[in-house]
């Protein structure tokens, strides 16, 4: 509801035309394609960090050492920490893919319900991405205060 509206006992409706509707269509087209291609992603990722690790482990020098017992803790953390990624990259290419198929389904049943439900995993995703965002930002933004105390300290 928009600010006009508020108070207004008798709401104009939002009406979609049929370049909204195709527009949305190609948009959840794109955001399915996207989100498939994610999720295939992360997939291999998975694998590959996973056949990483084992071939990693396996060819670690000497099995009885306590060398070869922390090299493989440490391919183990890694893995562990690739595995964190994934698994925060999972969720934004989740809402991505549920925003294409209530949208896809809106369209479809002439549904405002589940038009709203697609808006909302759509908001959610930008939110996710956003704060994730904020995030990187800060981290750079810390790294380059250590970086410039760092190289201050060394003079």
């Amino acid at each position: 509801m928009s600010i006009e509206n508020i108070g207004n006992p008798n709401p104009q409706e939002l009406r979609l035309n049929n370049y909204a509707k195709n527009f949305l269509r190609e948009t959840a087209r794109w955001a399915k394609f996207i989100s498939i291609v994610g999720f295939v992603m992360i997939g291999l990722l998975v694998g590959f960090s996973l056949l990483s690790m084992l071939m990693d482990i396996g060819s670690s020098p000497g099995l009885d050492s306590t060398f070869s017992t922390s090299y493989a803790g440490g391919t183990l953390v890694g893995f562990i920490f690739i595995l964190l990624i994934l698994a925060i990259y999972f969720f934004p290419i989740l809402y991505l893919y549920k925003f294409s198929k209530n949208i896809n389904r809106a369209l479809e049943l002439e549904d405002e319900t589940t038009l709203t439900k697609g808006f909302e995993y759509l908001k959610s995703h930008y939110k996710f991405i956003g704060i994730l965002t904020v995030i990187g930002v800060s981290l750079y933004l810390i790294f380059f205060i250590i970086g410039i105390a760092s190289a201050i300290s060394a003079i």
